[in-house]
């Protein structure tokens, strides 16, 4: 019976359209009856049959102009058998033991992922074209085991032996929301018809997969364990998670600060990337990423399921430390071809941001060099021009270092203490260094100059946060709060929702994320959603909503006992903004339902 509903979902959207379609030609027929049947003209209430005619017509054309979308085809450096054979037949041989079907093109990326996508050439129409993206990082990061287990799980996902449901369901999600983003948001004249359905139609396919997203994980596991191995599988995960940590956190970085010095980028970035995978993972760095992964907590709408349900699924114990690997059959030296070609689509890319940031960095050192001159002249006193001033500490402290930017403030403190700027910066800077002495002194900036108020309790929540004082934390965003509602523009922008806002992915901890969950269940919450509203006015505080349904349209009474419920579970917490989805909020649940991990129930 599940899988009757499913597949009537999958097709719905087909079914609705072609019924609107029948049934606008039919009004067709009946109007040309009406004006030419029993083979004579009738003239006789003419004006309403041609306004029937043109109404017939312009539907028509508006229905089947949705239905035709145009789409790109993915740009990209190809892999072939000529340019990485080894690569190519190793993929092509996981391809048929999944049994996936042929592929348009393998494209490789400069992400340290891998995706299959599959949809028509023109939305509902025209030829099944299947590609698979293959980040170059992946490649060099893996052993070749481990990278044909991450790309048999990706094709699992769209193989036959798949859940050919959920298979069918997800490519009508993928045709509808094109259609979506042709008619909504592209075209000038909606029609209501068309809006109407997609409105419900989308959340509805949405709501479907959410149900079987979780099991389709595992059985995509399941399937790319079997054809290599469940160690193999379980061992590219965590590798993969340490070596993004490695690439955000050191690599690009260290080719970011190349910036200041060269003009043109480097010309071999993936060569350097390529050795520094090479170098076995630090047993220390290990042992941090096995042990958070072992805590982590799972949501029962995140996208994937944690990495310990994963490994656990496969029958395979969370490994102690990881193997060190140099085996790359595939990309032997970091002079293979490949390496070279996207090492120079990178330095195309981004050579003209390049060249801007170098010339960005010589200007701000010679401003630098210009204002040190101005202030080592006596008649002139930098605290005085508070732009020059700011510019003064903030170029210092970007060009010279943390420190160096600490002693001039504090030079300038020794000669100026009530120099009202200097204290704040000061402040700042010895927080920032885990000195504890600057909250006290940003406490006392504030309590003498009001307009540091929202800059002072943004830098002390941020450092509560960091050191487990949620308390304190809390009542830094109280006092910020408070501060910003006093200004009407500010007031306004918070005190109601519109259509016209918009939304971004909430940062809350997992863990905090399952006591809201565990609280709004028990006040008979069916489905959930939880983001950041983008505000244009003090976006430093940030403003949570959470969106709710429940068996009726809730009442103001029951939204309130709703937020009183998660306070009580996890106070303190931020000002969260709670409204009840109902049948006039469709256009906002659709927004809510493309941002990242917002759905919590």
């Amino acid at each position: 019976m599940e899988k009757l509903k499913l597949r009537f979902l999958a097709n719905l959207g087909f079914v609705y359209y072609l019924s609107l379609i029948i049934g606008t030609l039919l009004l067709l027929s009946l109007a040309g009856y009406a004006m030419f049947g029993s083979g004579q003209v009738r003239f006789s209430g003419m004006r309403a049959i041609l306004t029937m005619v043109a109404f017939a017509g312009a539907l028509v054309v508006s229905l089947v102009k949705t239905l035709i979308v145009k789409i790109p085809e993915p740009q990209g450096f190809e892999l072939t058998e000529k340019n990485a054979p080894q690569l190519w037949q190793r993929i092509d041989e996981i391809r048929r033991k999944i049994d996936f079907p042929p592929m348009e093109k393998i494209i490789i990326t400069h992400e340290l992922s891998a995706s299959v996508i599959e949809y028509f050439s023109y939305g509902v129409f025209g030829k099944l074209k299947r590609y698979m993206f293959v980040g170059l990082p992946l490649i060099m990061a893996l052993s070749e085991e481990e990278l044909m287990a991450v790309l048999a799980h990706e094709c699992s996902h769209l193989s036959k032996s798949h859940s050919n449901h959920f298979f069918k369901l997800y490519r009508a999600k993928l045709i509808w929301s094109e259609v979506y983003q042709n008619h909504i948001e592209k075209s000038r004249r909606q029609n209501f018809l068309i809006t109407s359905f997609l409105f419900r139609y989308i959340p509805a396919i949405n709501n479907a997969l959410f149900k079987f997203r979780r099991e389709n994980e595992f059985e995509a596991d399941r399937m790319a364990a079997s054809i290599t191995s469940p160690k193999a599988l379980s061992t590219a995960l965590l590798r993969l998670d340490i070596w993004d940590h490695y690439l955000r956190n050191s690599f690009w970085p260290h080719i970011n600060q190349l910036n200041r010095m060269e003009a043109n980028a480097p010309a071999d970035v993936y060569s350097r990337m390529y050795r520094a995978f090479q170098q076995p993972i630090e047993g220390e760095i290990q042992t941090k990423f096995i042990e958070s992964l072992s805590k982590e907590v799972s949501l029962p709408y995140a996208t994937h399921p944690t990495y310990l349900q994963r490994i656990e699924s496969l029958g395979v114990a969370m490994p102690d430390v990881l193997e060190h690997h140099v085996n790359h059959d595939s990309l032997k030296s970091d002079s293979h071809p490949l390496i070279q070609a996207m090492s120079a689509q990178w330095k195309q890319l981004v050579n003209e941001k390049w060249k801007e940031n170098h010339e960005q960095w010589q200007q701000n050192v010679k401003k630098l060099n210009s204002l040190k001159k101005e202030a080592k002249n006596a008649s002139i006193d930098l605290t005085r021009f508070s732009d020059k001033f700011e510019d003064y500490i903030h170029l210092t402290e970007a060009i010279e270092g943390h420190q160096k930017a600490l002693e001039l403030i504090q030079s300038n403190i020794t000669s100026d203490p009530d120099n009202i700027d200097s204290r704040f910066h000061n402040g700042r800077l010895l927080l920032e260094s885990g000195n504890e002495q600057g909250a006290d002194i940003l406490k006392s900036v504030m309590a003498d100059d009001p307009k540091f108020s929202l800059a002072c309790n943004n830098l002390l929540i941020n450092h509560a946060l960091s050191c487990g004082q949620k308390e304190a934390a809390f009542e830094y965003y109280q006092d910020a709060r408070r501060f910003i509602l006093s200004f009407q523009d500010v007031m306004e922008e918070r005190n109601f929702i519109r259509d016209t806002d918009k939304f971004i992915p909430h940062d809350m901890p997992n863990e905090i994320v399952a006591k809201i969950i565990r609280a709004i269940k028990g006040m008979g919450v069916l489905r959930a959603y939880l983001v950041i509203r983008n505000l244009e006015y003090a976006p430093e505080i940030p403003e949570y909503l959470l969106a709710v349904q429940l068996k009726k349209d809730p009442s103001s009474s029951e939204l309130k006992a709703i937020r009183q419920a998660i306070l009580d579970e996890i106070a303190p917490c931020w000002h969260i903004f709670t409204i009840g989805l109902t049948k006039k909020t469709l256009r906002i649940e659709y927004g809510f339902q493309q941002i990242e991990n917002s759905r919590i129930l």
